[in-house]
């Protein structure tokens, strides 16, 4: 890691200075190092930044601190194989950067290819019954064949079935942690954690040292659902994590999709109750999963017929084709991601697409070529 990582993890344990802050200034200064170089008369330049930002921006012993702390969180990741993503590299996961609340860091270990899959999180209580297991095994055993990327919590229950059937299926599985990498909450997943980094592996928005506290599990679920294509509940009840993970979810335009199950069931109330409202999907199997997403296989010869299609189209047109060909079905900021557009040039062009019947568009921002 060159200084400028340095710098960027100190900047972001500045008092005051969050995620977006965190970017924005870094992109004024064209880069963390220049912006804790700056003289104090550059800082006051910085459009909207009030009197107690600048006080800590300009006050070096809080930056010396912080510059030291970074030393040694660089030591620890060095020493254990940690990769340190920041919210502009190519490794980090392409979903969550379209996220205004995304993490400006991010922590992996294990085998970093998030941005190759499909990716979708599954999560539910901790307290999962026996329906609840058997439901979630036979969801990711039929999703097996289908190169997808399994996106959790690491916590008891649901989300632990959904990481143990992914690697007993050799699907890869992320475990997305509340805490530091220094340490593992809850200890009985140790062993299944082990297994993940060997297929998958481990993200934390959150330093070494850093403990499991209550406050970062709502922040933890933020990244299960922005870095997945979709999120599936499985069993949940009508307050916990698992809902506040849907609802992020449901925020950012993602699918979300649920299990129904009793209506006296406690742990069924969540799901029945994400359904009745139109936030959720119901799916009670991986085919069901696949068909909602629209990611069930294409044979050759469709492949070929949508190919020939796009001989009439050229440019940013043309590409967003097949982007959407590759993918099955894309999110609106996702193919701006790709294509390097704003997101006002990629909807006029997606609307135009739409228009000739190249195209269908799907709820959340979502599309897939028109058979």
């Amino acid at each position: 890691m060159n200084q400028e990582g340095f710098y960027r993890i100190a900047l972001i344990q500045l008092p005051g200075i969050g995620h977006l802050y965190a970017k924005l200034l870094t992109e004024y200064f064209k880069g963390a190092k220049a912006l804790f170089q700056a003289s104090e008369k550059d800082l006051e330049c910085i459009p909207g930044v009030g009197k107690v930002l600048l006080s800590t921006l300009c006050n070096s012993t809080l930056k010396r601190a912080a510059l030291k702390r970074a030393h040694q969180e660089f030591k620890f990741t060095q020493k254990h194989n940690i990769a340190i993503w920041f919210y502009d590299d190519e490794h980090y996961p392409e979903q969550l950067k379209s996220c205004n609340d995304s993490p400006y860091i991010l922590y992996f270990k294990g085998t970093p290819f998030l941005n190759k899959n499909k990716i979708l999180a599954v999560v539910g209580t901790r307290k999962a019954t026996a329906y609840g297991e058997d439901v979630t095994r036979r969801i990711i055993e039929d999703l097996a064949d289908h190169k997808i990327i399994i996106v959790s919590g690491l916590a008891y229950g649901i989300d632990a079935y959904a990481h143990k059937f992914s690697l007993d299926n050799n699907m890869s599985t992320i475990g997305v942690l509340a805490h530091g990498l220094d340490k593992l909450y809850p200890q009985k997943n140790r062993e299944l954690a082990r297994r993940m980094v060997q297929n998958g592996g481990l993200l934390t928005e959150f330093l070494s040292g850093s403990n499991p506290d209550r406050e970062n599990f709502p922040k933890r679920n933020r990244i299960v659902a922005g870095m997945a294509d979709a999120t599936l509940i499985v069993e949940a009840t009508k307050k916990g994590g698992a809902l506040i993970t849907a609802n992020i979810a449901h925020s950012y335009g993602r699918d979300v999709l649920a299990v129904p199950g009793r209506s006296i069931d406690v742990f069924s109330a969540g799901c029945n109750q994400l359904i009745k409202s139109n936030k959720a999907a119901l799916v009670e199997s991986g085919e069901d999963v696949l068909k909602a997403l629209n990611w069930i296989k294409t044979t050759n010869k469709n492949t070929v017929k949508q190919l020939t299609c796009f001989d009439n189209e050229v440019g940013d047109e043309k590409n967003i084709l097949e982007i959407i060909q590759q993918t099955g079905i894309s999110n609106k900021d996702q193919i701006a991601l790709q294509l390097n557009q704003p997101i006002h040039k990629v909807s006029s062009m997606l609307f135009s697409l739409e228009l000739s019947g190249k195209i269908k568009a799907l709820p959340g921002n979502n599309y897939q070529l028109k058979a």
